[in-house]
């Protein structure tokens, strides 16, 4: 399915787990809505959404949803397509390649990153992960054998040849404690992470009683849409 239509704004969810760009260009936002106020007219915004289903995921037009917020529009035209969070997440993938702002290097860098993180799209043949991502073959290769190197270097704890530490003190190279790896700092912050969301005092429904300001509503977007996409991950067959 693909079709256009009008959308309520409060209906489309722009999700951290479909953000493609580095980051939001608030200069280009600004630009943005500078031209709809001159009456500019954009391209649909392509949104995902699942059968018997009321969010519709935003993969691609950030810049140009936020400027529609800015300028008070209380409907967007989108690009309809059927597919769950990680269809839309494949399809942000490639997004900006030919219309809009232009994808910086590090945007690039950034969409390949995700790719790779991604337990689907990162077991496919190098040559498919750089169609999905819009970007060249040798891109893929490169900040893959980037990673590679840097995982080696976390699991020799960071030594040299001679099995020092390369920029340890003198007491550094006395400690026989193993460092540990990046995938257990990483679970170590997840499950402190959980802890503290499920000690939260109030239901999501009091939420008001916390008096959250945009920056934390924004957070707890990035949370919901993390932990979706994580759920869907882990549940995938095989």
């Amino acid at each position: 399915m693909s079709d256009s239509t009008w959308l309520d704004i409060d209906n489309v969810l722009a999700s951290a787990a479909t953000q493609a760009r580095k980051k939001i260009d608030p200069d280009l936002v600004a630009q943005y809505v500078e031209d709809i106020a001159n009456g500019a007219k954009f391209p649909a915004l392509v949104v995902f959404v699942e059968k018997n289903s009321e969010r519709y995921i935003l993969a691609d037009g950030f810049h140009r949803l936020q400027a529609y917020v800015e300028s008070d529009y209380k409907q967007v035209e989108v690009e309809v397509h059927e597919g769950d969070l990680h269809a839309a997440f494949r399809y942000a993938l490639g997004s900006n390649c030919e219309h809009g702002a232009r994808r910086t290097n590090a945007d690039k860098r950034h969409v390949v990153e995700l790719a790779l993180k991604d337990p689907d799209v990162s077991q496919r043949p190098v040559q498919e992960i750089a169609d999905i991502c819009r970007v060249n073959e040798k891109t893929i290769r490169r900040i893959r054998e980037e990673q590679l190197d840097k995982s080696k270097n976390k699991g020799s704890g960071g030594k040299d040849s001679k099995g020092k530490a390369a920029d340890a003190k003198p007491e550094d190279q006395r400690s026989t404690r193993p460092e540990p790896t990046q995938e257990e700092v990483d679970m170590t912050e997840l499950r402190t992470a959980m802890g503290l969301i499920k000690a939260l005092p109030y239901g999501g429904e009091d939420v008001t009683k916390l008096s959250p300001n945009k920056d934390d509503v924004a957070d707890f977007e990035y949370a919901a849409a993390w932990l979706s996409h994580a759920v869907l991950v882990m549940r995938r067959p095989g």
